[in-house]
């Protein structure tokens, strides 16, 4: 699962939040900032790749 941080002290305690409620998943911060200071959203980095 990934999800979004944003360099903040609370990024860590969502984290083990996301990490509680789905137990069986990997939970990964990614830093969106730049992401999204360029108008994209996670769901941008996550799309379907065309296959090659």
């Amino acid at each position: 699962m990934i999800l979004c941080a944003f360099d903040d002290p609370h990024d860590e305690l969502a984290a083990e939040i996301f990490r509680r409620l789905f137990p069986d998943r990997e939970v990964v911060l990614v830093d969106a900032r730049t992401i999204f200071a360029a108008g994209g959203g996670i769901h941008c980095i996550t799309q379907q790749q065309p296959k090659v």
